[in-house]
């Protein structure tokens, strides 16, 4: 599964600057942070999620530089976002076709295997394994996404940090069964329940 989807699988760095109210001020804060992505046509269109490429307060971010893993950075420019799925796509200009990801839209199984690809805490092309622990599955509050309720999720033991939120779940034969959106922090006394949009949502 790592090398059928790895290639397929990008780091996406995001800077900018949001403004804070407090009280009668308004306060400028620069920000930087990383997610993930998953190639979608050969051109350059790659799917993530929408609070990857969006600020604390819902706007868009001032730069997106995605690393394929040839180690080449690209510019990219978000060409659409959607807070309620928390999906978005955006667009980079490659000198040559990319390596594209394969997405089956059949539920998976409960049981079978689910590997994580993303870039967890920076680190970029991790692969975690799992199984597919449970469907849809809704959560109000979980780490990774923007706070909306998210619904008919794929819940997964892969492992999942902050960083492979718009990275890949694919099953064993490297499709993309999910995009990984979020978690649940060990805080809450979980132990490995992170969840994925399915991949129905996300080519539909």
């Amino acid at each position: 599964a790592a090398s059928v989807l790895a290639p397929s699988v990008v780091n996406i760095a995001v800077t900018g600057t949001v403004e804070v109210s407090q009280g009668p001020w308004q306060q400028e804060y620069e920000y930087a942070s990383e997610g993930s992505g998953v190639i979608y046509t050969a051109d350059g269109m790659i799917i993530t999620n929408n609070h990857v490429v969006t600020d604390a307060v819902g706007d868009l971010a001032d730069e997106l530089v995605v690393t394929l893993t040839t180690g080449e950075k690209l510019p990219a420019t978000v060409v659409g976002n959607d807070p309620l799925t928390d999906l978005a796509v955006i667009k980079v200009d490659p000198t040559f076709d990319l390596p594209v990801a394969t997405f089956v839209t059949d539920a998976p199984e409960i049981g079978e295997y689910a590997v994580a690809i993303g870039s967890p805490l920076g680190y970029k092309n991790s692969v975690s394994m799992g199984i597919v622990s449970g469907l849809d599955r809704s959560i109000d509050e979980a780490q990774g996404y923007e706070g909306i309720a998210l619904n008919n999720l794929i819940q997964t033991d892969a492992p999942i940090s902050p960083g492979n939120s718009g990275g890949a779940l694919a099953n064993a034969g490297g499709q993309v069964i999910g995009i990984n959106v979020a978690y649940e922090p060990p805080t809450t006394g979980a132990v490995s329940i992170g969840f994925a949009i399915p991949s129905v949502v996300v080519v539909k």
